[in-house]
């Protein structure tokens, strides 16, 4: 088989490289097959194509919570599919180790391991592993290090060991990964920013807010703008933007209760002042030691909870204050009233002369036959 150029200095280049860890593998391969074999070839079967990791993300997108992650997952691992099985594979067209080399294919058979078609450079496995995994770390942290480098190193070690794939194509694989993973993240990080910026249109709130959580609980679409809205109302609270992924669906759910009962409109409940409890207890304690007046005169007996004398001791001790804020009520409702009896003294003055008129009109006097006649004669006066 004739090879590309580039295909031909990876050979030259790393030729090295590759047989030192191709034989390091066949070398385990011998001593614990048995059991290395079935492992190796279930661990290839897990980064296949990088379905597991495209399910993961798909899953991470249902949940605003990790929606961000879920996205740049998917873009890293689709990012990395363009460049590996699009664009250099058939670009470079390296042959598969058991294609290359007498040794390898040796090697191959006495594994037992699975045909490969396509070319070798780079593995497709490993840049699925690390792109999708790198995006993971750049967005949920440096926790998820340790695993991305434990899950890519048995990666790249089953490929090596099944005969799929160089050393060197491992290598490589490695770099394209990461690159997939940081030009996804960076366009995830735009894609969001737009995002939040529209936050107020339906459909960006949406695409930020939604959580099947919210279909599972039979949640109205319509609620999806709150979390933005107390997003929103915060960031003008304190002055500083807020980060959605902090904003739960549940902090909404006051709100949806005050928007059912607003009739479809956000309304703060009214706030009670705290000053006018005491004065209304107060006011309640009088009016119960009214009622218990007459029942005293009649010499009945009045049975009081025990648990309330202490409330009602406080009451009292509150009542001058009391009478100060009922009084300042009353001389608020007086002048309330008087300003409205002053306007309608302006309403009548205004119909005065309809009065007068009313008053100047004769009047006629007319005398019916039968009113005021009853069995008995006359009752009352007559009219004139």
């Amino acid at each position: 088989m004739q090879l590309t150029a580039f295909a031909a200095w990876l050979n030259s280049a790393f030729g090295g490289y590759d047989r030192f860890f191709l034989r390091l593998a066949h070398s385990l391969s011998e001593s614990l097959g048995s059991v290395l074999t079935p492992v190796m070839k279930f661990i290839t079967l897990l980064g296949e194509k990088g379905l597991i990791l495209i399910l993961i993300s798909l899953v991470l997108m249902l949940f605003s919570r990790t929606r961000k992650t879920g996205v740049c997952m998917f873009g890293a691992i689709a990012c990395g599919a363009i460049l590996t099985n699009f664009i250099l594979k058939d670009w470079v067209a390296r042959p598969r180790p058991f294609e290359s080399l007498r040794v390898y294919r040796e090697w191959w058979e006495a594994l037992g391991s699975p045909a490969e078609d396509g070319f070798s450079f780079p593995s497709g496995h490993v840049t699925a592993a690390v792109a999708g995994l790198t995006g993971l770390c750049l967005t949920r942290g440096r926790k998820w290090i340790l695993p991305t480098v434990i899950w890519v190193l048995l990666m790249g070690l089953s490929r090596n060991y099944l005969m799929a794939h160089f050393p060197s194509d491992v290598l490589f694989a490695v770099l394209i990964g990461l690159i997939a993973a940081v030009v996804a993240y960076a366009i995830t990080q735009l894609i969001f920013r737009l995002l939040e910026a529209h936050a107020d249109n339906r459909f960006c709130a949406g695409v930020l807010d939604y959580d099947i959580r919210q279909s599972l609980s039979g949640l109205s679409l319509s609620s999806l703008r709150l979390p933005s809205l107390r997003r929103n109302r915060a960031e003008e609270e304190t002055g500083e933007p807020v980060d959605p992924e902090r904003v739960d669906v549940s902090d909404a759910f006051d709100e949806i209760v005050r928007e059912s009962r607003s009739g479809g409109h956000l309304a703060e409940e009214p706030a009670v002042e705290e000053e006018a409890r005491p004065g209304l207890a107060a006011l309640f304690s009088r009016f119960g030691r009214r009622k218990a007046e007459p029942a005293e005169e009649t010499g009945e007996a009045i049975e009081e909870p025990a648990a309330e004398e202490p409330a009602a001791e406080e009451a009292a001790a509150e009542e001058p204050a009391a009478r100060a804020r009922f009084a300042a009520m009353l001389s608020r409702f007086s002048r309330r009233e008087a300003e409205e009896a002053g306007e309608a003294g302006e309403e009548s003055a205004a119909d005065e002369p309809a009065a007068e008129e009313k008053a100047e009109r004769p009047r006629i006097a007319v005398r019916l036959p039968g009113i005021g006649r009853s069995s008995g004669g006359y009752q009352g006066k007559h009219v004139k």
